[in-house]
C-alpha cells in the first residue's frame, strides 16, 4: 500500500517515526525517465515535475495477507503520530477486522 506525502521532508519524518516503531516503510518509486533504462530508451515530452514529485514523496506501507489487526493498528498509529493526527483506539481497528472476517465490510 502506498501513500503520497506533501513533501520530501514529511516523507523523511514519516520514515523516521516508522523506524522508531520498528516498522518497514520504504520509498521505491523511481520515475521511469530517471531510471538507467528509461534514460537510455525512453523519450520524455514536457515537464516531468509531477512524476518526479510523486517519486520523491511516495512511501510504501507494509501490507501482507496474514496481517493481523494488531499489525494494522501499529502501522496506522505510527502514521497518525507522524502526521500529528489524533490517535485511533485499537478497538476500532479490531472491530473492523472482526466485521471483515464475518463478511460485514
Amino acid at each position: 500500500f502506498w501513500v503520497c506525502l506533501d513533501s520530501i521532508e514529511q516523507r523523511e519524518h514519516v520514515q523516521q517515526i516508522f523506524i522508531g516503531h520498528h516498522i518497514d516503510c520504504y520509498t521505491h518509486y523511481l520515475p521511469l525517465h530517471m531510471a538507467p533504462a528509461g534514460q537510455k530508451f525512453a523519450r520524455v515530452s514536457g515537464s516531468m515535475e509531477v512524476t518526479e514529485f510523486v517519486g520523491a514523496t511516495l512511501v510504501r506501507l507494509p501490507i501482507w495477507p496474514a496481517m493481523t489487526w494488531q499489525h494494522v493498528h501499529k502501522v496506522v498509529a505510527a502514521m497518525r503520530e507522524a502526521l500529528n493526527v489524533k490517535p485511533i483506539k485499537a478497538n476500532v481497528i479490531r472491530d473492523f477486522f472482526k466485521g471483515s472476517m464475518n463478511g460485514a465490510h
